[in-house]
């Protein structure tokens, strides 16, 4: 909603990851935390907020109304092993979508047709 002009920061939006991952739930979280922080080599939720924080200022800062489309346009992203589980996971649904390397990670897409 903030490249759209709707809001000027992901905090005023209610409904977006970046409350989720400053005001973590107590219950019924959408994000598994733990793991969110392994992954990303935090050391704890609190080290990985901060930094969070830092990279939604730093692309406010640059440009806050630029569409980065794998996030738009994938059905996931992530590793290899992870976005190749997934389109297993998903069955039937997965059919005319492609596993692709993009930079450092993978993504779920359907096909592109130019």
């Amino acid at each position: 909603m903030v490249r759209t002009g709707a809001v000027s920061h992901p905090l005023e939006w209610e409904f977006c990851g970046y409350n989720e991952i400053q005001n973590p739930r107590k219950r019924y979280a959408l994000i598994d935390y733990k793991k969110l922080t392994e992954l990303l080599h935090s050391k704890s939720i609190e080290d990985f907020k901060n930094i969070y924080n830092r990279w939604i200022e730093e692309t406010l800062r640059i440009n806050p109304h630029v569409r980065d489309s794998k996030w738009t346009q994938s059905v996931t992203i992530g590793g290899k092993e992870f976005v190749e589980m997934t389109k297993d996971r998903l069955g039937y649904r997965a059919e005319g979508r492609n596993v692709v390397k993009s930079g450092e990670d993978y993504q779920l897409r359907e096909q592109q047709v130019f």
